[in-house]
């Protein structure tokens, strides 16, 4: 299957690399600091966090524009509580 160029599969893309929010958010009101320097809430911050700690191939699979078509930036933002255990987070995005 070719990959899909989306605006859902771009939004994910964007939103993916969370790595560079775990960075800005170590300081004690980082997450505060952060979302005000990005104009989100805290809670969104938190959830994108959450993302850079997504199952490679999961990310590999969005970044690739591969990913299932019920797995919209909104689901991933979406989910209160994402896994840690990879196998878990599989199961709750029901990616296979």
């Amino acid at each position: 299957m070719p990959p899909r160029e989306s605006h859902e599969s771009r939004s994910l893309q964007d939103r993916v690399p969370a790595n560079r929010f775990i960075r800005l958010a170590k300081s004690p009101d980082g997450h505060l600091d952060l979302a005000r320097a990005e104009g989100v809430t805290d809670r969104y911050v938190r959830r994108l966090i959450d993302l850079a700690f997504l199952a490679p191939d999961i990310t590999a699979a969005i970044l690739n524009g591969r990913q299932p078509v019920h797995l919209t930036a909104q689901r991933l933002t979406n989910v209160s509580e994402l896994p840690l255990g990879w196998a878990e987070q599989r199961t709750l995005l029901d990616v296979t």
